[in-house]
């Protein structure tokens, strides 16, 4: 027969299960409270993380969407020029050739066309008979040299028929752009700046150089402007002329050019370079566009200008 358990034995138990459960729940919080502490530190990590990200937000919500387009408008605009004046180099070479081909064949063919016999006669003149008018009498001299002059008229005059107009260059249309932009911080235009797809030395040089379809190009858009400036109410205005980044730049002082100056640049220079005649010999297109005044400033002058700010 079985022992009968006695009661305190029967609390003994209870109380060594009352122990083990203390020790479990003990440890049980030990566990949860070091989860706790690593969640907290987690929690402030990341609130730490979202502190950061919202004042990043915030500053790109306060930073200009525009910044560096002025400066990368500025770099490419001249890019483009710079390539589209060696486009205009090698066309006017092209344009002098054709010129000087068509001019030789227009002297070739004096001895051959129906002036043949005048040019004959004027040859005969230099070499034969010129030698000679001091011997004759004052009056024989006379009438021989007003002759002479007569074949001369006519030979000049033929020849300025023939080679009155610009030579039509052989090859494709080559499409340039002038850029230009107008300064007008108060709604009135006050300066104008004209960069054009021509290289500078047109301009510093060009007493030495040749004219060629680089100086017509340049001398229409000037005409243009002028003519503008002239329409707007400054007929004495006057263009200031220089190289940048390699290229012919021109300014104008607008102070007192009526408030509609830009519509009418665009007008005349839509005019004038369609109906150049030189240009459409040369085949060249020559559009001009109207840009952000900025974007022709340099970086230089613009960080200048904010410092002064």
């Amino acid at each position: 027969m079985t022992a009968m358990q006695s009661v305190t034995a029967a609390l003994e138990g209870v109380a060594s299960w009352r122990s083990e459960q203390e020790a479990r729940r003990q440890a049980e919080i030990v566990d949860v409270d070091s989860q706790l502490e690593k969640l907290r530190a987690d929690l402030a990590e990341l609130q730490g993380k979202i502190t950061s990200l919202e004042a990043f937000r915030g500053q790109l919500e306060e930073r200009d969407a525009s910044e560096g387009v002025v400066a990368r408008s500025y770099d490419a605009i001249f890019a483009a020029l710079l390539g589209q004046a060696a486009q205009l180099d090698t066309r006017a070479a092209e344009a002098s050739e054709a010129t000087a081909k068509r001019n030789q064949a227009v002297l070739d063919g004096l001895s051959k066309g129906e002036l043949a016999p005048l040019v004959q006669e004027y040859n005969q003149f230099k070499t034969q008979v010129e030698p000679t008018l001091q011997a004759l009498p004052e009056s024989y001299r006379g009438a021989i040299i007003e002759h002479h002059h007569g074949i001369v008229d006519r030979i000049r005059a033929h020849l300025e028929d023939q080679i009155a107009g610009p030579a039509v260059v052989e090859g494709d249309r080559v499409e340039l752009e002038l850029v230009y932009g107008i300064d007008a911080p108060s709604g009135t235009p006050e300066l104008l700046i004209c960069v054009l797809p021509v290289k500078d030395v047109t301009f510093t040089d060009w007493a030495e150089r040749p004219e060629d379809l680089s100086t017509h190009l340049g001398a229409r858009a000037v005409q243009a402007i002028y003519e503008a400036t002239k329409q707007g109410g400054l007929p004495g205005a006057q263009a200031v002329f220089g190289g940048h980044q390699g290229l012919l730049a021109v300014e104008v002082d607008l102070e007192g050019v009526s408030k509609d100056f830009a519509q009418l640049l665009a007008d005349s220079f839509n005019a004038v370079l369609k109906s150049a005649p030189e240009l459409a010999a040369g085949k060249l297109g020559l559009t001009a566009r109207k840009v952000d005044f900025d974007f022709l400033l340099p970086p230089e002058i613009e960080d200048d200008e904010e410092e002064e700010g």
